[in-house]
């Protein structure tokens, strides 16, 4: 049994310019793909961060009401109780929380960072098909969460200082992939730069 540290996260990853970002980059998406065709279904969202245990940045909330699960580029990302099982919020919660204690006693010493629901955890919202998974940070300011992002390796782990929203925007105006210094795939690897609703793939 690994003793898990709920300060690994503060401690690893300290969110020093946060503010050079936008927290809600929701419409400036929108400028960039497109409105969606359709209007996805609406979130109860008392109701999911009761079931989650854990309270949503406010520009995911938007992002999720405006577009829905889908994809941006390469980037999936997940809604809660998506239609299709892969882009389900609260199904990757579960499968990274079960990943994480099958890669813990792997390493040396064994690799003792919390993730949801664990205290001090990061929360998933999204994945890449080359393996990265995009997180959040816990910290005391919900709609200040940085993203966190893991490599597929899961010995590399990176925080861009910025929210959800903003990291998909910058992310898709980078004809590379590349983002401070992250080596992602590009957007044109995946739906290129527009928006695909997870009903439709």
């Amino acid at each position: 049994m690994v003793d898990i540290n709920p300060k690994y996260w503060v401690h690893a990853h300290m969110a020093f310019f946060m503010e050079d970002h936008p927290l809600d980059s929701v419409d400036r998406l929108t400028e960039i793909v497109g409105a969606p065709a359709a209007s996805p279904p609406g979130q109860d969202w008392e109701a999911v961060e009761e079931r989650l245990g854990a309270t949503l940045p406010a520009d995911y909330k938007r992002l999720v009401d405006r577009f829905g699960a889908g994809q941006f580029g390469s980037i999936r990302v997940c809604a809660p109780d998506a239609s299709v099982p892969e882009y389900d919020l609260f199904a990757l919660v579960d499968r990274i929380q079960a990943q994480a204690e099958e890669f813990r006693p792997t390493t040396e010493p064994p690799f003792n960072a919390p993730f949801h629901p664990q205290e001090g955890g990061l929360v998933p919202w999204g994945e890449m098909d080359g393996g990265f998974t995009f997180f959040w940070k816990p910290t005391s300011d919900t709609d200040a969460r940085p993203v966190v992002v893991s490599d597929p390796s899961w010995l590399a782990w990176y925080q861009p200082c910025r929210s959800a929203s903003t990291f998909i925007a910058d992310y898709l105006n980078s004809p590379t992939g590349e983002l401070d210094g992250i080596e992602l795939e590009a957007p044109a690897a995946g739906v290129g730069v527009r928006f695909v609703p997870a009903i439709s793939r």
